[in-house]
C-alpha cells in the first residue's frame, strides 16, 4: 500500500493540479474537458488556491505521493507528484480511517 499525504492545496501546487487535470481529461470522454485540461492559467489557479485557503467556508484538499507521477511512473519527489483523493474514505486503500 502506498502512503498518502492529504492536505490543503497550496498556490504552489497549481502547476501539478493543471498538468494532473490534462491527464484526466484525457482519459475520458465524460468530462467537460479534454487532455487540454481547464482554460486557465498558473497564475489564475494559484490565486483559485490562495482564495481557498484564505476561505473560512471553502476548502480544496490535495492527496500527494512520493512515488508516483501519472504521466510517466517515475519516482518524483512528494511535492511534484499528485494524485486525486477517493471519494469513499472508507473504501480507500490509501486513507486510514481511525
Amino acid at each position: 500500500m502506498k502512503d498518502f499525504i492529504i492536505e490543503n492545496a497550496r498556490p504552489e501546487d497549481a502547476a501539478a493540479i493543471l498538468e494532473y487535470l490534462k491527464i484526466v481529461g484525457g482519459e475520458t470522454d465524460n468530462l467537460n474537458m479534454g487532455a487540454e485540461g481547464i482554460p486557465i492559467t498558473v497564475e489564475v489557479e494559484e490565486a483559485f488556491l490562495r482564495s481557498m485557503l484564505d476561505s473560512s467556508d471553502d476548502v480544496m484538499y490535495a492527496a500527494k505521493s512520493g512515488w508516483r507521477d501519472h504521466r510517466h511512473r517515475q519516482r518524483q519527489p512528494a511535492e511534484t507528484a499528485h494524485e486525486p483523493p477517493c471519494l469513499d474514505r472508507h473504501q480507500c486503500p490509501a486513507v486510514r480511517v481511525a
